[in-house]
């Protein structure tokens, strides 16, 4: 996988969808420095934040804690007080150009779950098109209950086809000042289907507490999305939780595009998924 440097870019069309230019683009950014502690998320520096209706006053909320950083965001799923009813539910809305032909889009975040329960998988996240309800995705990530707190992700062509186990566990804290975090990176190389459509492949990778990176995917097949008539390229990443798993915690959320310069129709193939891939070095 190459490295690349992050630099200011303009806007270019593709195939009628409007995408970054060949230099990388900061699409949405947020480390939440510049929050204020509350229940209150306001706007990130790049994109916009959009908490789900259903989510409860404490459902997501700002903190501060020696090792979760000055701050970040907690995410809370609970039944009854101090923190319940909640059901966490917030989605990060990317500037256009996320989702185009021939775009390779780097999404990340960090990841701390508190407690010692890792089952109801407490990390979900869902990358796609803006407005999906989990039904318009291009994959879903999270952590699984078996084996006991590993890293998943769904393959497509179809919306939760492919369910991929790995073995790599996440960091489990016993406090707010235990400090392991977990980096979750996800690059999504997309290609146009057909005119209402998107697919794609994604690498994944994951680093545990520090560690060095584990590739847990390699060129995996997106779930075909439709592409919407509002916002058609901007890009959804929802962060939800399962049921009673205690409290999760996530920083530096980024999302950031790189035009690739090659074909990106991959014509009826990818419909019986056979998808052409590329190797990235």
């Amino acid at each position: 996988m190459r490295k690349m440097q992050l630099v200011a870019s303009c806007a270019v069309a593709v195939g009628g969808l409007l995408v970054g230019s060949a230099s990388a683009t900061v699409l949405f950014n947020d480390n939440f420095e510049a929050q204020t502690v509350g229940t209150v998320v306001a706007a990130p520096p790049i994109g916009s934040w959009v908490e789900g209706s259903g989510s409860g006053a404490n459902g997501v909320a700002i903190v501060g804690a020696p090792a979760l950083g000055t701050k970040s965001m907690r995410l809370t799923r609970e039944s009854a007080p101090p923190l319940g009813p909640s059901n966490g539910d917030i989605s990060a809305i990317s500037l256009a150009g996320a989702i185009a032909p021939g775009v390779e889009t780097t999404v990340q975040w960090s990841y701390y779950h508190q407690g010692d329960h890792s089952f109801n998988n407490p990390m979900q996240v869902e990358i796609g098109q803006v407005g999906s309800n989990f039904n318009n995705g291009s994959t879903f990530i999270y952590v699984a209950d078996t084996p006991h707190g590993a890293y998943a992700y769904y393959s497509g062509p179809g919306q939760f086809g492919v369910n991929n186990v790995s073995s790599v566990l996440s960091s489990r804290n016993a406090s707010s000042t235990e400090g392991k975090w977990d980096v979750i990176r996800a690059v999504l190389s997309y290609a146009q289907l057909s005119p209402t459509q998107m697919t794609g492949t994604m690498d994944l990778f994951i680093s545990v507490n520090g560690a060095a990176e584990v590739q847990i995917a390699n060129d995996a097949l997106l779930s075909t999305t439709t592409i919407p008539g509002t916002d058609p390229t901007a890009m959804q990443v929802r962060f939800v939780k399962g049921v009673s798993s205690f409290l999760d915690f996530y920083d530096n959320v980024s999302v950031n595009s790189v035009l690739v310069p090659e074909p990106t129709s991959l014509g009826l193939a990818a419909a019986f998924g056979l998808l052409v891939r590329r190797s990235r070095k």
